[in-house]
């Protein structure tokens, strides 16, 4: 009973530094990710490519102008 209570530690131990590599794995990507999207959404926010910031501060302005219920 002793030796499998000795070789269930051995495997908990395996298993958690298995588990500590995947968590430091996911870490890392999702800092990377959260890095790439942050500058796409800037980018995005500075360059405008279609031309219709226009459009969306008049549809702004509209919507300003509705009345709430």
């Amino acid at each position: 009973m002793l030796g499998c209570l000795a070789n269930l530690c051995v495997a908990e131990q395996v298993l958690q530094l298995a588990n500590a590599g995947l968590l430091l794995a996911l870490l890392l990507a999702g800092g990377v990710v959260s890095a790439v999207l942050a500058q796409v959404a800037f980018f995005a926010a500075v360059v405008d490519f279609g031309g219709d910031d226009r459009a969306i501060r008049n549809q702004l302005v509209e919507l300003c102008f509705e009345s709430v219920m």
